[in-house]
Parts: structure tokens; sequence; C-alpha cells
């Protein structure tokens, strides 16, 4: 089955709906060269034909729209077997792709020591930042949360008599 022929078979402008059932049945069939061998009998049942000459018809339909072409096939004891038929698919031109510059290697020595303004602390995915220096306030630590992963300025909290901030 060659992809490139059923895809082929689909875009071509047959106007008779059988005639282009039987474009795609044959597509189906057909090899990576585009040659589909197989019989008369064959074809008649896949597309539902009642007889032999409504499916020569369309072959002759399709031979017309210079869609296909029948290759007879002769046995070696010199009678003849079963048609193969040549799809007409246009030759299409392969396209090579441009080459794409290489990425730039990473210099591993960067990837070895952390940036100055980091230290290396475990159970924080190996990096976080610096411990907050002493005039810096810190939240107090909740479930999830330790007072040296944040190096945020909390405001500190002013009581007034009353017992409100």
């Amino acid at each position: 089955m060659s992809l490139e022929a059923q895809a082929w078979s689909l875009d071509q402008p047959i106007s008779d709906p059988m005639a282009k059932l039987l474009l795609i049945m044959l597509a189906n069939y057909s090899n990576e060269q585009h040659i589909a061998t197989v019989s008369y009998q064959r074809l008649k049942t896949l597309c539902g034909f009642k007889s032999k000459s409504t499916l020569c018809k369309k072959l002759n339909l399709l031979e017309g729209q210079s869609v296909i072409q029948r290759i007879p096939q002769v046995s070696a004891t010199g009678g003849t077997e079963s048609n193969a038929y040549q799809l007409l698919l246009p030759t299409v031109a392969v396209l090579q792709p441009e080459p794409q510059p290489k990425p730039k290697a990473i210099r591993q020595e960067t990837l070895k020591t952390p940036p100055p303004a980091l230290t290396s602390l475990p159970g924080n995915c190996g990096w976080t930042t610096k411990k907050p220096s002493s005039t810096t306030a810190t939240k107090p630590p909740g479930p999830n949360r330790s007072p040296t992963t944040s190096s945020y300025n909390w405001p500190t909290a002013t009581t007034t008599g009353n017992g409100t901030s």
C-alpha cells in the first residue's frame, strides 16, 4: 500500500463516484512503484460492481482521464493473467532541507559552579538565594517554609497600646 498513491487518488477530480472509488481501491493495492496487481473479481467485489462490464467501463474512464495505465500480464506458459494498473502520479521533485547551524556548546565549567549570588543548599533543587542579612526581617517559619530560603524584607509590626498594629 502506497500512502502517497492514496493521498493522490483522493485529490483527483473524478466526477463519477464509482470510478473514484475504483481509483482509491487501486491506490490501496498499489506498491511503492504505484503499480496495483489485483484481479477483476477482487476489484468487482471491493467496489460493489454488479458485472465485469461495469468494472471495465470504469477502468476505461480512468484510462481516458490519464490517471491509470493498464499493463497486461502474461504467464510463463503464454496465457494471460490479471492486469496490473500503473497509477500515473506526477513526478515530484524531492527537496533537500537546508542545513541547520549546529548549536553552540555550553562551557562545562559554567555549569559546575553557581553564580556568586547563589549558594547550594540541599532540598531546594540544589540552588537557593543567600541567607538574608541580619538587617532583613524574616517571616517566621511555616509548615513548608524555612527562614533561610527567603530574602524578602518583611515589614516589622509595631503595636500600639490597644493591641492592634
